[in-house]
Formats: structure tokens, sequence, C-alpha cells
């Protein structure tokens, strides 16, 4: 029973670690693509700090469908990004709001105003 309660502990951990992981990777890629923004406008760095948050999502299922024998908890780690690569999004996404110049209300009302928008 304890070896039991010991293989079930360490596998626990296991997959808890790799999620850490993938969270630091998704909010490192996420605050670097921002930051650079070479040269671009808010609303514009905003868009592409998210978008490379959630790219590697589909990726992620292409190389695991690719792999002939895969390890098991690798089927895990691909479940893991969907939900996590969502978290960390609208989180940005909440911080990018707070930064931005316009509110999205104020944005919407632009969008109807004739004559105003490109």
């Amino acid at each position: 029973m304890r070896i039991t309660s010991a293989v079930i502990h360490m596998s626990i951990r296991a997959s808890v670690a790799p999620s850490g992981a993938q969270v630091l990777f998704l909010v490192a890629l996420t605050a670097i693509s921002y930051e650079i923004g070479f040269g671009l406008e808010q609303q514009q760095r905003s868009a592409m700090a998210l978008r490379m948050c959630t790219r590697n999502i589909a990726a992620v299922f292409a190389a695991y469908t690719g792999i002939t024998n895969p390890p098991p908890g690798m089927f895990v780690m691909v479940i893991l990004v969907v939900p996590l690569a969502a978290i960390v999004a609208m989180v940005a996404a909440r911080i990018f709001a707070t930064h931005a110049a316009v509110t999205p209300r104020e944005a919407r009302l632009k969008l109807l105003e004739p004559g105003k928008h490109q």
C-alpha cells in the first residue's frame, strides 16, 4: 500500500512540474513579445503578444500526432496546453487592457461613428 501511494504521489508531482514549466514558458513568451514590440502601438503589441501565447496549441497537437510511441505523460502535457494557454492569455488580456489608452467601450463607440474609422 505504501509503495502504491508513493508511486501515485510521485506521478502527481511529475505531472505538476511540467505544467508549471508550461506556465512559465507561456508567461515569458507573452511578456517578451509584448515588451519587444518593434515600435508597434500598444494595441498591436497586445494582439501580437496574445497571439504568441496561444499559437503553440495547434503545433503541440501536430507534434504529438507525429510521434510513433509517445511517452505516457506526454498526452497530459498536450491536454494541459489548452487551458493553461487560455488562462495566461486571459490574464494577459486583462493586464493589456489596463494599459490601453482607449477603453473597449470607447473603441466600440469609435467604430460606430460614421466616417471616423479607417
